[in-house]
């Protein structure tokens, strides 16, 4: 039996000998990362690409991110040759007893072969190929250089691969800022990345989360006082996008088509070029800042246009003494202010907000995320009414000339106070030049790029004597 076991497994290898692909092809990986754009002094504009990946070197992981993969995924990494006889036996018996092809048996090194070079069915052939890559990979690669390829190719949902880019899109942080829980949630994604994610599902992720730390217990990777206080951990997690540090979106839009120019797409979105441009970053907040402000300067200069929308309808009357107050129709709770602020977008520094209450010469809110604030005079008084962008209406008296509880308003912090707002109308450019080597020290194409990508700087026509202004 043994000798016609080792003349099987010979003769499925030389049957499948010519569609095994060549694995030597790991040991030059480039890994698909995105294009990264940066300011002169190197703080991140913005980020291209369809995959996010931040590769790390094996050293640079924390041991116990690669110790709750370990523990959940292939406890006898360093032991086996690449497959592991006691697992494939088990899934066999599976197999055999019931038809189901579900138990994986899949070393790291196997994974590392399927995602690499075969596809994610559960066929027998597809896992004979998939032991033969694997024992091929062991013969070429260290065991190091094996778990570092997988800890930065592995599919972990909403486009992250890698424990890096996981750890920045499901937590905002670095593998080395990362809780033990977090650890757990992100070694128990392999299984099943998209349902198990703790953006898709919170449920899920913390069921998979606790199975990871049963077994981090279990291979004595912690302890217990470090297993129970992680298992109690609440599972909080919410999508985050690239650390951006400096906001020059027109410029990052002008570096994305020159390089997808130059190299193409395909190149410019997955190379992982890093492009440093001219633009020194405290220059161009502070060109931001002085577009936007100005912008604001002219738009209250013409009035106020009036609130987003009336969540709810209340209508101010007067009382036997004089004193002011407001009937309300139906107004929402404070739960229910809470849900609609929720569904509400911020705009730039435009934060959405309910008004509460109106006083004489102030009023509360309530902005996106539960925080009570309240609106000074200052931060009102300005709001005379629009008529047309010629005239406006009598400067206003009293609060209750402006603002009415259940209204959607935009707040904006000036000066560390709150202040009534609204989107501008009108739009701006600025572009600041180096005169000695014409430079680009800071660029803004408009009032936001969210809004509106045309760039006002590249893109509109202007008469010479604007450009000399």
């Amino acid at each position: 039996m043994i000798v016609f076991g080792i003349i099987s497994i010979a003769g499925i290898y030389f049957y499948l000998k010519d569609d095994l692909p060549d694995v030597t092809t790991l040991q030059d990986v480039r890994l698909q990362t995105p294009m990264q754009v940066f300011t002169a002094d190197g703080e991140l504009i913005s980020q291209f690409g369809e995959k996010r990946r931040i590769p790390l070197k094996l050293e640079d992981m924390p041991p116990l991110l690669v110790e709750a993969f370990l523990a959940v995924e292939d406890t006898r990494f360093y032991e086996h040759p690449g497959i592991d006889i006691i697992g494939i036996f088990r899934a066999i018996s599976v197999v055999a007893s019931s038809g189901d092809f579900s138990q994986g048996a899949s070393t790291i090194t196997q994974q590392l072969a399927r995602n690499f070079f075969l596809s994610r069915e559960k066929k027998i052939v597809r896992k004979i190929k998939e032991i033969f890559l694997a024992i091929h990979i062991e013969q070429l690669l260290t065991k190091d250089q094996i778990l570092e390829l997988y800890l930065n190719k592995i599919e972990l949902g909403q486009r992250s691969f890698g424990v890096g880019a996981a750890a920045q899109v499901y937590f905002g942080k670095t593998v080395h800022e990362l809780t033990l829980d977090e650890i757990a949630i992100i070694a128990g994604l392999p299984k099943a990345p998209s349902a198990l994610n703790p953006v898709r599902s919170a449920s899920n992720a913390r069921a998979r989360r606790n199975v990871v730390l049963g077994r981090m217990l279990e291979t004595r990777v912690i302890d217990k006082a470090a297993y129970d206080i992680a298992i109690a951990a609440p599972v909080t997690s919410r999508l985050h996008g690239a650390q951006i540090t400096a906001s020059a979106p027109y410029i990052a839009e002008m570096v994305r088509q020159d390089m997808v120019n130059r190299f193409g797409e395909e190149t410019a979105y997955s190379a992982g070029l890093q492009v440093f441009t001219t633009i020194q970053s405290v220059q161009q907040a502070e060109a931001k800042h002085a577009l936007q402000q100005n912008l604001y300067d002219y738009d209250e200069r013409h009035g106020y246009r009036g609130p987003v929308a009336e969540v709810w309808q209340s209508t101010l009357v007067e009382t036997d003494n004089a004193t002011h107050k407001f009937e309300q129709e139906n107004p929402l709770s404070a739960e229910e202010i809470l849900a609609y602020l929720d569904k509400q977008s911020s705009i730039e520094d435009l934060r959405p907000a309910i008004i509460t209450a109106v006083h004489e010469q102030s009023a509360d809110a309530v902005i996106a995320g539960g925080q009570q604030v309240t609106l000074a005079w200052d931060g009102l008084k300005w709001a005379r009414t629009f008529q047309t962008d010629e005239r406006q209406g009598a400067a206003p008296k009293t609060a209750f000339a402006i603002v009415k509880p259940g209204q959607h308003v935009l707040l904006r912090q000036q000066n560390d106070q709150w202040r009534l707002s609204q989107v501008p109308q009108a739009s701006s450019a600025i572009v600041a030049l180096d005169p000695h080597d014409g430079a680009i020290r800071s660029l803004v194409g408009g009032y936001s790029f969210s809004q509106s990508q045309f760039n006002r700087v590249t893109q509109a026509k202007r008469q010479v004597g604007s450009n000399i202004k």
